[in-house]
């Protein structure tokens, strides 16, 4: 990715983002490409060569680096340089630009410096400076801002779904406890919550695209109060405790939100915990997000016979290893059909407990449903301060009977259906 202008008759490169796991900056070029070709000639890049060898030249430029300090809800705050300047004796810090906003992201008057040096903004989205002057209006993924009203500028995708709310609403009218997701829907991050439960539920059919909360998903991919959705419910009325339940998917929709939905939570709440559960290939999709972002601290992984649909499909083998930012690690797993039955291996036995449990039993498709009230057990066993593998391995599961839950063998029913 990379920002080009046209100045005159010639392309220049201007800026060229700088990532690691999230945006990190930008770096400000001003690096001359080509000349702009005329009507009866081609675009050909022109070569600048020198008639001497530079003297003094730089390999590593300074100052050209733009470096972005974010808040907890993702709003730019202030931006500095990589080049150091020199004031009273002591090396400071180049600040190029700083602003502190009101609730819904209009920028303070007072309060800003070289507002127009920096692109991004409020909740670290694009300023789109040509329509509203600098930071009055910004460029959402999915619809247009207006920070000084608090409102979008066309209607919500998924007005229908919260007919409580104005399609022109931004986060639900509660701008300083969340933010809105690309422009679709709000994704609440409670202040006090201190435990942060993601539940990611078993494969039908990937979601699509800023839709892969269950709630917002679609009918064949909501929340299964038969199933994984009772932590939901068990864990509704508590202030300190948040689950938010996604649908799984075979693309990477679901772990990038996921890691979004961790990545805010712990930027407001350093030493909050993070318990992730998940089923067939939702178990699948939280151990690849663990070993994908190692240094994305989680303290509780509870796997349900884990099951990558992608690739080869109920035929697909991946590999299940726990890596070390993993504290505590809970696989269940069944043995009466072939497909799942997946074990997971500890990467580091010195960092991460974890332990192998038979559901006996249970298929592929019951196991969630015939396990949910232990596993709702197991995570307040985590939060009361007990390990909650030592008290899962001590525990003596029943025999269950995957008829009793209305869950046929997946190989059973594949012919007309392909959800796990």
């Amino acid at each position: 990715m990379a920002i080009y202008k046209i100045r005159k008759d010639s392309l220049f490169l201007t800026e060229l983002p700088m990532y690691g796991e999230k945006r990190l900056g930008v770096m400000k070029e001003n690096r001359f490409l080509m000349k702009k070709p005329t009507q009866n000639s081609i675009a050909t890049p022109v070569i600048v060569t020198a008639s001497k060898p530079p003297v003094k030249t730089s390999i590593y430029p300074l100052g050209k680096k733009h470096y972005e300090t974010t808040d907890w809800l993702g709003n730019v705050r202030v931006t500095y340089t990589d080049k150091k300047s020199w004031q009273q004796n002591k090396f400071a810090l180049n600040v190029s630009s700083s602003q502190d906003y009101y609730p819904f992201g209009a920028v303070m008057e007072g309060r800003m410096y070289n507002l127009a040096a920096y692109r991004f903004g409020f909740i670290g989205a694009e300023n789109d400076n040509e329509i509203s002057s600098t930071g009055n209006s910004q460029n959402h993924l999915f619809r247009m801002y207006d920070p000084r009203l608090g409102r979008y500028r066309s209607v919500d995708p998924l007005t229908r779904k919260f007919p409580a709310l104005s399609p022109f609403q931004y986060a639900g009218d509660c701008p300083i406890a969340a933010i809105d997701l690309e422009g679709l829907e709000p994704a609440t991050i409670n202040p006090n919550t201190q435990v942060l439960i993601i539940v990611v539920q078993g494969y039908g059919g990937d979601p699509p695209d800023g839709k892969t909360q269950s709630q917002n998903a679609g009918e064949d991919l909501g929340i299964d109060y038969t199933g994984l959705g009772q932590i939901q419910q068990a864990a509704s009325g508590s202030t300190q405790i948040q689950v938010v339940t996604y649908a799984s998917s075979t693309s990477n929709n679901t772990k990038e939100d996921v890691k979004k939905t961790i990545e805010a939570f712990k930027a407001q709440n350093a030493s909050g915990k993070v318990v992730l559960v998940g089923h067939s290939q939702g178990a699948d999709n939280i151990v690849e997000l663990a070993k994908e972002n190692k240094n994305l601290p989680i303290d509780l992984i509870i796997t349900l016979d884990i099951k990558d649909a992608s690739g080869m499909g109920i035929f697909s083998i991946d590999d299940d290893n726990i890596p070390s930012n993993v504290k505590y690690a809970i696989n269940y797993y069944q043995t009466g059909e072939f497909i799942g039955g997946e074990k997971i291996e500890i990467d580091d036995p010195t960092k991460t407990q974890g332990a192998n449990i038979l559901s006996p039993g249970s298929n592929h498709r019951s196991i969630d449903n015939d396990l949910v009230p232990y596993l709702i057990q197991d995570i307040n066993n985590f939060i009361q301060g007990k390990n909650p593998v030592n008290e899962a391995q001590k525990r003596t599961l029943p025999t269950f009977n995957p008829q009793s839950s209305g869950s046929p063998d997946v190989t059973e029913s594949s012919k007309s259906s392909n959800s796990d």
